[in-house]
């Protein structure tokens, strides 16, 4: 009861000031927007990047180019991407010493829809909707009183370029090693009132290693419509296809011999996924805002198994609704602002297992699902010109249902979480903060509902939430236009975090763990035309009681860097390489680092660039040589299984902007 009434409190205050008679100006933030970058991320709602008491990472269009979402997050972030077939599409982020599902603690967004999975399923970056790109917000951290479930370690954020008026025509064509395609097209059109923008996928690769081939089509559609400039609405609809192959882990013996072959040979899947978006956000003041996004996606997936004798039809669907309200009060002390809204999700799945590929023998078959409602309300003040205060909170729930014929449970879990942080604004763009975030994380629906097959399907009535106290400090700071640097400490203190068990093969919750380290970037620009960035980040995982106490987490490099050099010739040329450096790190499963650790990797790329304006045309061809050095690694290792990463591949191709 108490844990409600302080929800129902902030949402009166909340909607009681939303009508109350409106004062007009906006604070001192206004004349910093104008010329920092904002961001959309780490407030739920536009703010600069440098008024937030967290890292903050903008990365831009043209560091997007000839990179991967991954890659590019990789080498400007410091976020470690991890794969088991090698590929970049399908590698899974690990952040702040968070490896194993690490995609289950780093939130995934595509202009604020949450595109996380809600299974342990390995998440396609292909299949991202499409659009182009305008920046990618990374904001390292917890953000659980903000955002609920998903957010431990980061909060990745994909926004994309909407509709502008006129017509605009962006098309590429690329190849390379292993047989590697792809083919896309985005193009919009519009006008003051209504805009559009399709765009369409095709990537195929038969993959470097044996039996790492994978094919994605997508397409995607975005209408916005605009009454104003107060009313906004946005309708967006995508589909796509996607099939791959699974080689399995080598043994230590088969990866010394040949870490390229594969050992399964009949293993593949493939997933049709569609998502549907409406969202509205309208001011209805200069000082109040409203808005409501809801979405419905959809993916089955067909998983054939032959070294397991196991096929399966998984089918994953997902509800959400998202409304939220945002006030500004420039009345109160030197500004103030509150954004409260709910999050509701609903997660159903529907498994379907056979014993031949035909699937003319069924041998399971159930249901299950996962429903959460989130409430969160987020002030911020302005104490002085310079001082900002923040403070938010969030009560959630989730309950978990299965139904496997005869056998049927439930279980619900809630959390009542809060954050806090204090900002320092210095210079025309520097800020100092600290932070405190308490910490939450759901099991994913396999975790908590075992329907793989590989174990005893039926419900893990025993595993709980992970939970946690994370606490960050730093700086970040434009110093003028040649210098951008930023370094910041984090510590978490967690429990319960979830891993998997080999021995009992089920998931588990682990003794007390601790996260601590450091996380920096650089960017300098020697010259007009040359500038360096780079990222290291220093990071201790270790497990803080029990049997393994003071032992280190599996999977997790102490140290790693990247080093991006570029010069651009008189616009009209690029060149560039990326240095990548990842530490060695315990194998998972060796929980008593009893052996020995798996040996860090050097990696090499280089690319080039060269554009032409024909006309209203820009025309770009590019290349680039990826581990140029050849080098033989395992990116990862899992008790005895080693899953390589690629050896030297090239790649090319060719782009239009109209």
């Amino acid at each position: 009861m108490k844990k409600n009434l302080f929800v129902l409190l902030i949402f009166i205050f909340s909607f009681y000031q939303a009508s109350a008679e409106e004062t007009q100006g906006s604070g001192p933030n206004d004349a910093r927007q104008a010329d920092i970058t904002v961001s959309v991320t780490a407030a739920r709602t536009e703010k600069a990047d440098m008024e937030v008491p967290s890292a903050v990472t903008v990365i831009t269009a043209e560091q997007l180019e000839n990179r991967t979402i991954p890659e590019a997050i990789s080498l400007f972030t410091g976020i470690d991407f991890r794969s088991f077939n090698g590929s970049s599409s399908s590698s899974q982020p690990s952040s702040r010493g968070f490896t194993e599902n690490g995609q289950g603690r780093v939130l995934i967004l595509y202009d604020g829809v949450r595109l996380n999975n809600p299974d342990m399923s390995a998440f396609n970056w292909l299949t991202v909707p499409g659009g182009k790109i305008e920046r990618i917000e990374v904001v390292k951290g917890g953000a659980s009183s903000l955002y609920g479930d998903f957010a431990v370690a980061s909060v990745i954020n994909i926004i994309t370029e909407k509709g502008e008026n006129g017509f605009s025509l962006d098309t590429s064509l690329e190849g390379g090693s292993s047989g590697s395609s792809e083919k896309s097209i985005d193009a919009s059109v519009g006008g003051d009132v209504f805009s559009l923008r399709v765009s369409a996928l095709d990537s195929r690769t038969e993959g470097f290693r044996e039996r790492t081939g994978a094919e994605t089509v997508s397409f995607s559609s975005g209408l916005e419509w605009r009454a104003g400039d107060r009313l906004k609405t946005l309708l967006h609809i995508s589909s796509g296809s996607e099939k791959h192959e699974m080689p399995g882990g080598l043994t230590e013996e088969q990866y010394k011999d040949d870490p390229y072959e594969a050992v399964n040979l009949y293993d593949e899947a493939k997933t049709d996924s569609s998502l549907i978006r409406l969202s509205g956000t309208c001011d209805i003041t200069d000082s109040t805002a409203v808005s409501l996004a809801a979405g419905l996606s959809s993916r089955n997936t067909a998983t054939d198994m032959a070294s397991w004798f196991s096929y399966s039809d998984t089918e994953l669907d997902s509800v959400s609704v998202n409304p939220s309200v945002i006030l500004e009060f420039p009345g109160i002390m030197y500004g103030m602002s509150l954004n409260s809204g709910a999050d509701l999700y609903f997660d159903s799945v529907d498994v379907k297992r056979y014993s031949d590929l035909n699937r003319t023998a069924e041998t399971f078959s159930g249901e299950g699902e996962k429903n959460s409602l989130g409430i969160y309300s987020r002030g911020e003040v302005f104490l002085s010109d310079k001082l900002i205060f923040t403070l938010s909170g969030r009560y959630d729930s989730a309950v978990y249902r299965f139904d496997f014929g005869t056998d049927k449970d439930s279980k619900t879990h809630d959390s009542l979480v809060w954050g806090s942080g204090l900002n320092y604004l210095f210079g025309k763009s520097g800020k100092v903060y600290v932070k405190y975030e308490k910490l939450f994380r759901y099991p994913l629906l396999d975790e908590q509902i075992i329907y793989s097959g590989y174990g005893s399907d039926g419900f893990t009535e025993n595993l709980d939430p992970e939970k946690g106290d994370s606490f960050d400090a730093g700086f970040q700071s434009d110093a003028g236009e040649y210098l951008s640097i930023g370094v910041n400490g984090f510590y978490l203190f967690m429990e319960d975090e979830i891993a998997y068990n080999l021995l009992t093969g089920q998931n588990e919750n682990l003794q007390k763990t601790i996260h601590l380290g450091a996380e920096s970037f650089a960017e300098v620009k020697l010259f007009d035309s040359f500038t360096i960035t780079g990222t290291y980040n220093y990071t201790i995982a270790k497990f803080a009681a029990g049997d393994d106490k003071d032992n280190d987490i599996p999977v997790v490099p102490r140290h790693r860097f990247s080093i991006v050099p570029e010069v651009r010739i008189s616009g009209m040329a690029r060149l560039y390489s990326e240095i990548i450096y990842s530490g060695s790190y315990y194998r998972g499963g060796d929980t008593a680092n009893d052996l020995d650790k798996i040996d860090g990797y050097l990696l090499l790329n280089a690319g080039a660039e060269i554009n032409k304006k024909a006309g209203r045309a820009d025309i770009a061809v590019y290349g680039k040589v990826k581990n140029a050095a050849d080098k033989k690694y395992a990116q990862l290792v899992y008790y005895s299984d080693y899953y390589p990463g690629n050896g030297r591949e090239i790649e090319f191709g060719i782009s239009c902007s109209y």
